[in-house]
């Protein structure tokens, strides 16, 4: 799969681990859509993403079309409606056993079907979805786990 073709992501939360893991798949070539439940705080995660990229660019690690590129695939979101198009839709919310399952059912009824939706830790899915886990650390993919639901072959 090209990166033109590559599944658009979600993520949910815009603290830190939330918009490392949008800067990780932007840089990446992935388009991103970003919400948080607290009003500014994905503008505040893009612009810390900004931030980071202008150091890259300051120690020669990225040009600054490379940086623009990157903050250009990551587009803010008012309302998990707005994630609807997404592939993938990772979490990066409080841990909080509850809030992440109430997360989950209104993902499930967001996301389209076959979407894939991962916790990014604790392996709080709903019930019924195709759901991965994904653990992260600092900018990389250490661990993913294919949920129970999701087909054969697929990758959390």
């Amino acid at each position: 799969m090209s990166v033109s073709n590559a599944p658009i992501i979600g993520v949910v939360g815009a603290g830190t681990m939330g918009r490392g893991v949008a800067q990780l798949f932007a840089e990446g070539g992935h388009a991103v859509r970003l919400f948080d439940a607290v009003p500014g705080a994905a503008a505040r995660g893009r612009q810390f993403v900004a931030d980071l990229m202008q150091r890259a660019v300051d120690k020669g690690r990225h040009t600054k079309d490379q940086a623009s590129a990157v903050l250009d695939r990551i587009t803010l979101c008012d309302t998990l409606t707005d994630l609807t198009q997404c592939s993938v839709v990772i979490e990066a919310i409080v841990e909080d056993i509850a809030v992440k399952q109430q997360l989950f059912d209104a993902l499930e009824a967001v996301v389209a079907a076959g979407a894939t939706t991962a916790d990014q830790v604790s392996r709080a899915c709903g019930a019924g979805s195709d759901c991965g886990a994904c653990r992260f650390m600092v900018t990389e993919i250490v661990e993913n786990a294919r949920g129970a639901a999701c087909p054969a072959g697929a990758r959390a």
